[in-house]
């Protein structure tokens, strides 16, 4: 803790932060817990054995292998899709992705997608990008809340390192995010080099189209389209 104005700053992270470590803890404990594993087991074996007696249901029972094989096909995405995607997307609002912690990539990412989505039928949409979610996403996306450089490059920093260290550097996907810069210098390039801090730069874009938020030629507009497809 540098200042009191630092703690300030990271208040309300440090909150987030202490109480996702309470809430890991208690899964991590259970995992570990041999009376909830044997628990668990013995319900799984009662149902099994009750729906191998049932003629209407034994047929079925084929669902297993195909909740087993998908669920070793998300144990392969799951790393990357952490890293790029909400872990946990929430039917409104905004979670960030794992690999780019900040308020101004939220702001980049809202926008771009808010852009995209709105030429598909409502339907169809991100659910945070519906119509019935559009007062939420906008006074999101148009909060007057403080930005405060210093404390975003280090959030930026912590979250790229984390990336490459997952992945390494010769992942081509980090290659791309870092430009060929360690991620510090990639996060202060990236938000000293937005103008996303302006409210009404947002406002601007946001009603405008996706040609437009590309000629804007914004370092995190641009970050946040690179890595939009691959995340989805």
């Amino acid at each position: 803790e540098r200042s009191f104005e630092n703690a300030r700053r990271a208040r309300d992270d440090l909150f987030s932060d202490q109480n996702n470590r309470k809430r890991y803890g208690g899964y991590v404990a259970a995992l570990f817990d041999p009376e909830i594993w044997t628990a668990i087991e013995a319900r799984e074996t009662k149902l099994r054995d009750a729906i191998s007696k049932d003629s209407k249901l034994k047929s079925r029972i084929g669902a297993y292998d195909r909740i087993k094989n998908a669920q070793a096909e998300l144990a392969k995405i799951a790393p990357r899709y952490d890293y790029l995607e909400q872990e946990r997307p929430s039917t409104v609002g905004y979670r960030g992705p794992r690999a780019f912690y900040g308020t101004l990539f939220k702001y980049a990412r809202l926008l771009t997608r808010a852009i995209d989505e709105r030429l598909k039928p409502n339907g169809e949409r991100i659910a945070a990008f519906r119509d019935s979610a559009k007062e939420s996403l906008e006074l999101e996306l148009f909060s007057t809340e403080p930005v405060y450089n210093d404390y975003e490059i280090l959030r930026l920093t912590d979250s790229l390192t984390d990336l490459a260290e997952k992945f390494g550097a010769d992942d081509p996907m980090v290659k791309r995010v870092l430009a060929g810069k360690s991620p510090k210098a990639r996060a202060a390039e990236l938000v000293n080099g937005t103008k996303l801090k302006d409210v009404e730069f947002r406002k601007n874009l946001y009603a405008k189209d996706t040609t437009t938020l590309q000629a804007a030629h914004d370092p995190m507009l641009d970050l946040a389209r690179m890595i939009d497809a691959p995340a989805r």
